[in-house]
């Protein structure tokens, strides 16, 4: 399969939403609670443990879907995959907040693809990519800056970071920036 019949392979294959669809099941849109964004991090936050993980899972199966149906599409390497996953995994408690997984992978796969392949052309689509991932969580950012955004340690210790978000929340962002208890 070509790059053109990879790349529209990929575009229908990620129009599966996994998230939007577990909330619709839950009688919710995804996209209008939590951060609003209707991925998998957003989805574990709001939705439940579970629902993030079989959401995440999801889109990682599509993806390799999508790689293995289009054999070698776009030099893809599932060790450089397991490495990103391991280094975010270790990100994302380290820094207490779910949101920089997609934005740093984002930014780190497509720095190491551009070292592997030299592909100017492969490159440049994974930083088209980056940029719309960068600006799809600039308002998880500003939520960082006014401390209002969700910490990763929400599954194990949701009353108090209700309680911490709640203490800096200003009514800024409606009924989006806080769970209601």
């Amino acid at each position: 399969m070509d790059i053109l019949g990879s790349s529209l392979l990929g575009y229908f294959l990620g129009g599966i939403n996994p998230s939007y669809l577990f909330g619709r099941l839950k009688g919710l849109d995804i996209r209008r609670i939590g951060s609003g964004n209707a991925g998998a991090s957003n989805a574990m936050i709001m939705l439940g443990r579970t629902v993030g993980v079989i959401s995440a899972a999801f889109d990682i199966f599509k993806a390799y879907l999508a790689y293995r149906l289009a054999g070698v599409a776009l030099a893809y390497d599932p060790r450089v995959f397991f490495v990103l996953l391991a280094i975010e995994a270790v990100l994302a408690f380290a820094v207490n907040y779910i949101c920089v997984v997609p934005t740093t992978a984002s930014v780190m796969f497509a720095i190491v693809y551009g070292v592997q392949t030299k592909s100017l052309a492969g490159t440049l689509i994974f930083g088209l990519a980056v940029a719309v991932i960068l600006y799809r969580h600039m308002e998880n950012f500003r939520r960082i800056r006014q401390g209002i955004e969700v910490h990763l340690s929400w599954l194990w210790d949701r009353k108090n970071e209700i309680e911490r978000v709640k203490g800096n929340y200003d009514g800024s962002y409606g009924d989006r920036g806080v769970e209601h208890s």
